[in-house]
């Protein structure tokens, strides 16, 4: 797993990889804030399964909704990225 940087107003930024939190006004190499960071990998992935559970809902309800599908190579990846938590 990377660290997330963004750039805040030109400066860079580090963010949280569960909570997307700012961290650090500046990039570094730290993966989780002050919550998460004492977290054990166990309830790390976790809560990234129950993240991937509630995107996975909210894509299949938004392309009803829109009436869009997606393309077999989305679905693809994402059950590749699933088994790889499981």
């Amino acid at each position: 797993m990377e660290p997330i940087h963004k750039f805040n107003n030109g400066d860079g930024a580090t963010l949280c990889n569960i909570c997307n939190r700012m961290i650090t006004r500046f990039l570094t190499d730290e993966l989780y804030c002050d919550k998460h960071k004492n977290m054990d990998k166990d309830e790390i992935i976790g809560v990234q399964k129950e993240l991937i559970d509630l995107l996975w809902g909210q894509v299949i309800d938004l392309s009803m909704m829109s009436k869009i599908e997606l393309g077999d190579d989305v679905v693809a990846e994402i059950n590749r990225l699933k088994k790889l938590l499981e």
